[in-house]
């Protein structure tokens, strides 16, 4: 259900970095189109909640806000996941960004309302 982990690194206590991998097998892109398969945009929100656990301890989901998908993303895809918790507002924003070879554009960004 989650992709494939190729490299973590955290730059300050509330953010994280992440390289992903998007292997064509993962159980999101079945059915998501049969013509032309694309990572849902709930996936990549379930994502970055999984991996914010570790910057926002307790909190949950409340709410999505001003999410943008700009870039689809693709069976077989590298992505880079960046996550900033903003504690004293309970958000946590994420930006995905498509990796191809050295350029990147950004797939998705967005802001996540946390509560307790």
């Amino acid at each position: 259900m989650n992709p494939i982990e190729l490299q973590r690194s955290a730059p300050d206590a509330d953010r994280l970095v992440l390289r992903l991998w998007i292997p064509k097998t993962l159980f999101w892109f079945q059915g998501h189109f049969p013509q032309w398969q694309v990572l849902p945009g709930v996936a990549q929100i379930h994502w970055a909640m999984t991996y914010s656990e570790s910057l926002t301890g307790d909190l949950r989901y409340h709410s999505v806000d001003r999410v943008k998908f700009q870039t689809p993303v693709m069976p077989d895809s590298e992505l880079r996941l960046e996550l900033h918790h903003e504690a004293a507002r309970q958000l946590l924003h994420f930006c995905y960004y498509l990796v191809d070879g050295e350029s990147e554009r950004v797939a998705s960004s967005g802001k996540i309302k946390l509560c307790r």
